[in-house]
């Protein structure tokens, strides 16, 4: 694995022999400013502690904050096809034929991201909390290439799309990789009649023929060193004698600078490094400790002149000359640094696209067929409801019906009326995806198209909801949710604690507002003598509305009831009661 090194100064000494010479205060201010605002300073944002096995808490790897005392960065473990706020997945596969061999083929575009949803973000802080008490996530760590800009590359990997055979007529993609959590980066392709039947049959596969490939650095703060730099007083004095010959003002800055990397390189700087041993050859490493020997030689070696032009250029520049021989104190030129680095670790990270699932094998939105010959659009068209994944639960608990109604707009209402029913058994049976054909003659019999609404049937409720009036329909695949939000709450109980005290058994009541009403949604009584484990409750709410829990404990001396308390994270750990209380 290459590292590629950034030497950060600590501190550092000159040390002549004789008398201790002090240190120049512009040398003080130039290391406290790379150390506390410096860009690229030791406690730079996103700089972590350089480790070789890093923590991972839900198969997700954390690093540590090199700023931060307990605190931690995640890295996503791949990259993954970015979805949009319905949750469908932003991408799209059209096959078209004709009668011609020419006008058959296909059209694939999909976005990318680098990422973890919003849910596993938190059930990792969550637990990153259980295993770290006190812990803090950071969020996504930072990324960056070599060069420290804020990007990186990405790389399709498809035999088809990247295939010689004539079977990708051209492709195209933005180019950058997604290094932040709301980055996406989009690839398009034009593919042949080949490719686009290979590519369509690949993504219906558990493993499509279709990954993208991630690679990136992030910055690691690495172990220090110390490095000490020699050279002979008068081999060092007569070679920089050399260089300003017959040059009345001295030298300029950056010449002595260029001078320096020279002289390194004929063999007068003797360079050790102790603790550690980076890659010094042509390397950054090398350039900052050149650097230090250039501003020791300007701060104690050499003097001011005049300020003088240079050519025609209006603006006076600063030359240095170098001071005699007699006048420097020290017998041999000696720099000792105390450093320390940041690491640029190179990281790789694919992802594979798929989209098939068992419930969308046969109506898969994400891929559409265009028949040139017959245009669906303007004749007759399917359009598929789906109920949406996370709330299939809900119709086992909580929703009794769905019903979608669709008609065409007035003033056609009256001629054209259909229905579809989703409820727990029919889910079931034939799955969350319905279907309805609409009827023959598209918009020459039906000109301003199609409407519908969605009415909701909830339990203990006497009155149906239908959150919206008439919407347009616009679309060929809608997806289904229920107008309130759900709430996953892992639960886990101090079983120790549990097996000490008097207590048996307890309560545990979730309370929230549900349609407009707070009401106690859900009821758990856990005995002691049950079983290890957590337990994940699915609790539904009005959207943005806090949920409250309430625990009652039962015992040998009788009961005692808590106070309602607010749920502030996803992972709640129940403990017993103290005699106090």
């Amino acid at each position: 694995m290459k590292i590629i090194p950034k030497i950060h100064v600590l501190s550092f000494s000159i040390t002549p022999e004789g008398p201790r010479k002090s240190i120049c205060i512009k040398d003080l201010i130039f290391v406290f400013f790379l150390l506390c605002i410096g860009p690229q300073g030791v406690w730079a944002q996103g700089v972590v502690k350089f480790e070789n096995h890093p923590l991972e808490v839900n198969g997700i790897q954390l690093f540590a904050s090199a700023k931060q005392e307990n605190a931690f960065y995640y890295l996503p473990k791949e990259a993954s096809l970015a979805r949009n706020q319905d949750s469908l997945y932003e991408c799209l596969l059209i096959k078209y034929k004709g009668t011609e061999k020419t006008s058959q083929g296909g059209l694939f575009h999909a976005l990318f991201q680098f990422n973890i949803s919003q849910k596993e973000e938190k059930q990792l802080a969550a637990a990153l909390r259980k295993k770290h008490p006190g812990a803090k996530l950071l969020g996504q760590l930072p990324l960056a290439d070599k060069n420290d800009q804020a990007f990186a590359k990405f790389q399709i990997v498809s035999s088809i799309l990247n295939s010689e055979a004539d079977w990708t007529a051209q492709i195209i993609s933005s180019g950058k990789a997604p290094i932040t959590p709301d980055d996406k980066v989009a690839i398009a392709a034009q593919l042949s009649r080949q490719g686009a039947t290979l590519l369509w049959n690949s993504l219906q596969l558990p493993t499509s023929d279709l990954s993208v490939t991630v690679s990136a650095y992030y910055k690691a703060l690495g172990p220090s060193f110390t490095a000490q730099i020699q050279a002979q007083k008068a081999i060092l004095h007569q070679a920089l004698s050399k260089a300003q010959a017959e040059r009345k003002y001295g030298l300029w800055k950056e010449e002595v600078f260029e001078l320096v990397d020279s002289l390194q390189q004929q063999g007068v700087f003797s360079i050790q490094i102790n603790d550690h041993q980076p890659e010094t050859k042509n390397s950054q490493e090398l350039e900052e400790l050149l650097a230090w020997i250039g501003r020791k030689l300007l701060a104690d070696w050499f003097i001011p002149s005049p300020t003088q032009h240079e050519g025609n250029n209006e603006i006076p520049r600063q030359g240095y000359l170098l001071k005699a021989l007699q006048k420097i104190q020290e017998k041999q030129f000696l720099l000792t640094l105390k450093a320390r680095h940041i690491q640029y670790i190179p990281i790789i990270r694919s992802g594979n696209l798929q989209l098939a699932t068992q419930a969308q094998q046969m109506q898969n939105p994400y891929l559409s067929l265009v028949d040139f010959q017959r245009d669906e659009l303007f004749e007759s068209a399917t359009v598929s409801f789906q109920v949406d994944a996370p709330y299939l639960a809900a119709f086992q608990q909580l929703i009794n019906t769905a019903t979608v109604h669709i008609r065409a707009k007035e003033p056609n209402a009256s001629f054209w009326k259909h229905q579809i029913h989703f409820d727990a058994q029919k889910i079931q049976a034939q799955g969350p995806i319905q279907s309805v054909q609409l009827p023959s003659g598209g918009v020459k019999h039906y000109p301003n198209g199609f409407e519908y609404k969605i009415v909701w049937n909830l339990q203990g409720m006497d009155s149906l909801i239908s959150p919206h009036q008439w919407l347009p329909l616009q679309e060929r695949f809608i997806l289904l949710k229920p107008p309130f939000d759900q709430t996953l709450i892992t639960l886990d109980i101090d079983r120790h604690a549990f097996g000490q005290d008097n207590f048996k058994s307890f309560q545990i009541r979730f309370a929230t507002v549900l349609h407009g009403q707070p009401q106690i949604v859900k009821k758990l009584i856990i005995r002691r003598n049950e079983g290890e484990g957590q337990k994940e409750i699915i609790l539904y709410h009005d959207p943005k509305q806090p949920i409250y829990y309430q625990l009652n404990w039962y015992g040998t001396d009788g009961q005692l009831m808590e106070e309602m308390q607010p749920v502030t994270e996803a992972y709640l750990l129940v403990h017993p009661p103290t005699q106090a209380q």
